[in-house]
This record gives C-alpha cells, sequence and structure tokens, in this order.
C-alpha cells in the first residue's frame, strides 16, 4: 500500500545560495485554502535525497513515498513563516506543477483572486502553473502519486486527457479576470477508477484525480457547473482523435475538431469535423450526417440554457456588446472528408 506522512507546520518558500541539492525538499504541488477565519497551506512534495536513499539502502523506510506538509495562521504569511525552525531543509518551488483552490476560499473569502494573485507574485510561482479548484486539497494529495506515478498519471501532476473542461495556467486565468471576462477554475476530485493494481502481491484499488466541472468567474460572480451541465463545452475544445456516439445507430472518430465563432446580426458557432470516420448501422449516411449535427447541436442548446442565465461562459456578450448583436445564436456544422464504413452492428 502507498503509504504517506503529513506533516502539520509552517513554511517558508525560500532559496540560499551554496546549499547542496540533496538538502532541498521540491514540491511538486501546492495548494491554498481558507476555513474557520483562518488560512491552510499545502503542498505535496517530493525529497531528492530520500529518493536517493530509497535507490541505494535496502532499509529505506517506504513510509517516505509521500509527504504532505499542511500549515495555517491568521494570515497567510503568518502560515509561510515557521518552516526554518522546524525542518533543516529548504524548499525549492522550481518543480512546482500545480496550484489548487480550495472552494471554501472563494466561496467565503471575497478577496481570493488579489489573494492568488499575491500569492504568486511574493513567492515567484511560475506563471504558466495549471491552476485547479477542489473541496478538499488535502484528498487530493493524498489520492495523488508523485514517485510512483503509475500506472495512471494524474490531472494536476500530468494533465493528458480532458473532455469537456482542459486546464488552464495561471496567467491565462489572470489576464481574463482583469479583461472582465468568464473564466474558469477546473474542479478536481478523486475518482476510483474501474481498474485495479498489483502491489506487493495484493490486488489494489486504483484512485484517479479528474476534472468534473468548474468554478466559472465573472466579476464578483462565481457558480460552479458540473461535466453534465457542460457537455456542450465539449465542442468549444480542440481536439484530435474525438469521438462522438449515437447508441445502436452510430459512432464516428473525428481526426480534428475545431470551432470558430463568427457573426452576421448574430452569433454564428462554427463547429468542424475534420477527417471523420462513420462507423454506421442500418442506417445510410445522410442519415447519419443529420444525427450527428442534431446531437451537437441538441448538446451545445443544453449547455448554454444551463449555464447562460447564470453567467456567460461562452463570453458571447463580448461579441453582443462590441458589435450590437441581438440575443440569439446559430450553429453551423461543417463536416470535411468524410469516410464511410457500414457494419453489421455498432460495438
Amino acid at each position: 500500500m502507498k503509504k504517506i506522512i503529513i506533516i502539520i507546520f509552517s513554511f517558508l518558500l525560500s532559496s540560499c545560495s551554496n546549499i547542496k541539492v540533496q538538502d532541498y525538499l521540491y514540491p511538486i504541488s501546492i495548494g491554498i485554502d481558507y476555513n474557520n477565519s483562518k488560512y491552510q497551506i499545502y503542498m505535496q512534495l517530493v525529497s531528492y535525497s530520500k529518493i536517493s536513499k530509497k535507490e541505494n539502502e535496502s532499509s529505506f523506510d517506504e513510509s517516505y513515498e509521500m509527504i504532505i506538509l499542511n500549515s495555517e495562521g491568521n494570515t497567510i504569511f503568518d502560515a509561510l513563516t515557521k518552516l526554518q525552525n522546524i525542518t533543516k531543509d529548504n524548499i525549492s518551488t522550481a518543480h512546482i506543477r500545480s496550484f489548487i483552490i480550495g472552494e471554501s476560499l472563494i466561496k467565503n473569502n471575497s478577496n481570493y483572486i488579489e489573494i492568488i494573485r499575491a500569492f504568486f507574485d511574493n513567492n515567484y510561482l511560475r506563471s504558466n502553473l495549471n491552476i485547479f479548484s477542489t473541496k478538499s486539497i488535502l484528498d487530493i494529495y493524498k489520492a495523488s502519486r508523485i514517485i510512483d506515478n503509475t500506472p495512471y498519471s494524474n490531472e494536476i501532476n500530468e494533465p493528458s486527457t480532458f473532455r469537456y473542461l482542459k486546464p488552464i495556467n495561471y496567467l491565462h486565468f489572470l489576464k481574463s479576470v482583469y479583461d472582465n471576462r468568464c473564466v474558469y477554475l477546473p474542479y478536481i476530485i478523486v475518482d476510483k477508477d474501474s481498474s485495479s493494481y498489483v502491489d506487493d502481491g495484493e490486488i489494489k484499488e486504483n484512485y484517479i484525480i479528474e476534472i468534473n466541472g468548474a468554478y466559472f468567474i465573472y466579476n464578483n460572480t462565481f457558480k460552479y457547473f458540473n461535466n453534465e451541465q457542460l457537455i456542450g463545452n465539449f465542442y468549444f475544445i480542440k481536439k484530435e482523435n474525438a469521438r462522438l456516439e449515437i447508441k445502436d445507430k452510430l459512432y464516428v472518430d473525428i481526426k480534428e475538431l475545431k470551432h470558430t465563432i463568427s457573426y452576421n446580426n448574430k452569433i454564428i458557432f462554427n463547429i468542424k469535423l475534420k477527417k471523420p470516420t462513420f462507423y454506421i448501422y442500418n442506417i445510410n449516411y445522410e442519415e447519419a450526417k443529420n444525427l450527428i449535427k442534431e446531437k451537437i447541436k441538441k448538446e451545445i442548446y443544453f449547455t448554454y440554457n444551463e449555464c447562460y442565465n447564470e453567467i456567460d461562459i461562452f463570453n458571447l456578450n463580448d461579441y453582443k456588446n462590441r458589435y450590437n448583436l441581438n440575443n440569439e445564436f446559430d450553429i453551423n456544422i461543417e463536416i470535411k472528408n468524410a469516410t464511410i464504413n457500414y457494419s453489421s452492428r455498432i460495438k
């Protein structure tokens, strides 16, 4: 079983010259939350000195596979100042890959945007870090792997697959906020994968981290939508090798899926399916093509109706206000260079 050490103290993000690499702790992710009027800071990290020991000493304690640091204080500075008094190891931020924001910070502290910005600025965090939101940062860190990052990667460390929302980096997030555009924080959860793996001769359940919706933020408004509500957003993320299915009738493998937005008195969403392969059962190609178009339109309209009255997740007001457009929109679907395969059954 994977073992975890959780250390509860305060720490200071610092760097110091003339210190050997093996004297550093290397966080791979950092998180901030706010509960009971106190700030919580979390770090998920690995010490390369411990990895070296693990490789060279048979007596290495396996419990050091993962280390999670947790601290709290009345201010963020309070929560960042006590590490050097507790541990001899210095902390390097050079390898941090992700930043996680607890939803309690968003809900309970109206200054959360400025807090996030100040945290990045004061601690010299890279602007291209992927940022996420979640209910429990600790649960995320306990479920995700660092040293042993197999058999599955995790969204916080190796974002590789996404369906309705893709990861977003801090610079894109901040720019959208200050341009008064709607922006989202992907919401990550711990989920049990359907497969398992072998560890020390025993079958273990495999837990993974995945994106399940997002907090959408616009001015002083925020709203959470889950994946089911965001089903239409699938068509607004450029994808390669995407698949669409209609049960018992057909599925379509799309070489490239992309979209553009145009306008002519109203907004027009242009959805392009490039080099799709249609696998069809018991219908002809024209019927199959119409079914796919109906599916795309239905799902986009569903997400629009679920979300738009709450918050402008598509940033349509950018176009409406700039070009004096009406409140309607159209969907234009283009299918280019299709290949058709007829089958006796659909898998």
